[in-house]
């Protein structure tokens, strides 16, 4: 399920529901422990706090840096940017703001106009999410390409050309092929072979991923995406 309504919202609703046997397992977001078995997701207040140093030791104190994101309603969106906001006071940084386009391209295309507008002197973005293409292609076409430190999120063939060209200095790598893949692994494992889980949120690292190591996730990555090889 993608739901169009927040966490609470939805935890909510299965409570009313009440859907018995049926077992529910998050992944990437998440709901209300009593409504769910487990979570599998990246530890987004690390990759929140990763973002923000590299961006303080790339440009330094004083510098002006924003976050834009899905939408702060979501639990791992919050959960990224408490982690953001702590680094980037840590490093000296000034904040402009949060910006959310609710993983919609065409608000995000809109956003980055509306962003340099309101602060034509930013510094450094952090773009937390996957929706970050229309957000760089519309930087580019503003003129800001290579001028705004950028920190992305994954990787994908055209975040691979982003990261090649220098638009994209580094990307925050939270492996989402894998998180479908352990998400539905541990289900599986909890309704056929009745599996415990000694802890109900299984988070994985978050990797730097910059234009001199990029190779080795692009070979295994896009294969395995191609493939559909779990590495």
């Amino acid at each position: 399920m993608i739901p169009s309504v927040g966490e609470e919202q939805l935890s909510a609703l299965l409570r009313e529901k009440n859907l018995g046997r049926m077992a529910i397992a998050t992944m990437t977001t998440d709901l209300a422990r009593d409504t769910r078995v487990f979570l599998v997701q990246s530890n987004g207040r690390v990759a929140g706090r990763m973002a923000g140093e590299l961006l303080g030791t790339f440009l330094g104190p004083g510098r002006k840096v924003a976050l834009v994101t899905g939408q702060m309603t979501s639990q791992v969106h919050q959960k990224t940017a408490e982690g953001f906001l702590k680094e980037i006071e840590a490093q000296g940084l000034s904040f402009a703001g949060i910006y959310e386009h609710y993983d919609k391209p065409s608000r995000a295309y809109v956003l980055a106009e509306k962003l340099v507008q309101e602060h034509p002197d930013i510094d450094g973005l952090y773009l937390a999410t996957a929706n970050s293409v229309t957000f760089c292609n519309r930087l580019t076409e503003m003129g800001y390409g290579g001028k705004i430190r950028l920190i992305a999120s994954d990787i994908f063939p055209k975040m691979v050309e982003f990261i090649k060209s220098g638009l994209v200095f580094a990307t925050i790598f939270q492996n989402p092929f894998n998180q479908g893949r352990l998400a539905t692994r541990y289900l599986f494992e909890y309704l056929v072979e009745g599996r415990e889980f000694e802890e109900d949120e299984v988070l994985l690292d978050p990797q730097i991923v910059l234009k001199s190591n990029l190779e080795l996730y692009e070979t295994k990555l896009l294969d395995a995406m191609s493939e559909d090889i779990l590495f």
